[in-house]
């Protein structure tokens, strides 16, 4: 019987409960700390009420303001991961809007609408990491979306840890194995904010990686990783998740 992919998240509501219950149980962390070649990144090991979204960057899109407002709503504390040494792939989408910024054009209120601003040379840093690449302002690249986040929040609190030297050694050599390593950080430290996408771009790695991962936490503990949508699935497939609202212009 086909998987249905609905069957990785929980409801909200329901992962809190679950959260608060599993941060308990001592035998479910012994287990979960027992899957990494490293020590599970520093955040994680501070048993708070995470809610963690991680992004190769943290940034002010869109999705990171639905993010922030759900976790706040559930009294969790909302963490960013970065995973700030992969290398830059303009066919990345994510990595791509990164570098291609689109602000939401709200006077015509139609979030196909967008204007677009380059922010790094595309024609010279194909292939660099993330965190080497240099920006039209002279900043980093991490150091221009941190900046915006920042002034973005205004004093509102985010956690951001990059944790390029967890994710590294753990990944391994192989196809999927790692995401086992990765979902595990979900089976009580934190409830993990995504969306695994069926699309024609992302289908495979939902349904090879991902799915036999989550399957085999399952098994093995009987209870699945923490996982919600990130966005709603009515509209999970949209660009504009990783657009900016065009009052950030003002601080490029």
């Amino acid at each position: 019987m086909e998987f249905d992919v609905d069957s990785l998240y929980l409801p909200l509501d329901e992962a809190v409960r679950q959260l608060h219950a599993r941060r308990k149980d001592e035998k479910l962390k012994e287990f979960a700390d027992s899957c990494f070649i490293t020590d599970i990144p520093a955040p994680l090991m501070e048993n708070r009420p995470w809610a963690i979204l991680s992004r190769y960057i943290a940034s002010p899109t869109i999705e990171f303001d639905f993010f922030y407002a759900a976790s706040k709503e559930y009294n969790l504390d909302p963490l960013m991961l970065e995973f700030s040494a992969d290398k830059f792939v303009a066919k990345n989408v994510e990595k791509y809007s990164l570098c291609r910024m689109s602000f939401l054009d709200m006077k015509k209120n139609n979030p196909a609408l967008k204007e677009v601003r380059n922010i790094i040379n595309f024609n010279t840093d194909e292939g660099k990491p993330l965190n080497t690449i240099i920006t039209t302002t002279g900043e980093s690249l991490v150091d221009f979306h941190h900046r915006l986040l920042t002034q973005h929040l205004n004093g509102r609190d985010v956690r951001i840890h990059d944790f390029s030297e967890w994710f590294v050694p753990n990944r391994g050599n192989d196809r999927w194995t790692y995401y086992l390593k990765y979902l595990a950080l979900f089976l009580g430290h934190g409830i993990l904010f995504e969306n695994f996408l069926t699309n024609e771009r992302e289908n495979e790695f939902t349904r090879e990686v991902v799915i036999p991962a989550f399957r085999i936490l399952t098994d093995i503990t009987g209870m699945q990783p923490l996982i919600v949508r990130a966005i709603p699935k009515e509209t999970e497939n949209e660009a504009w998740w990783c657009y900016y609202e065009p009052d950030l212009k003002t601080y490029l």
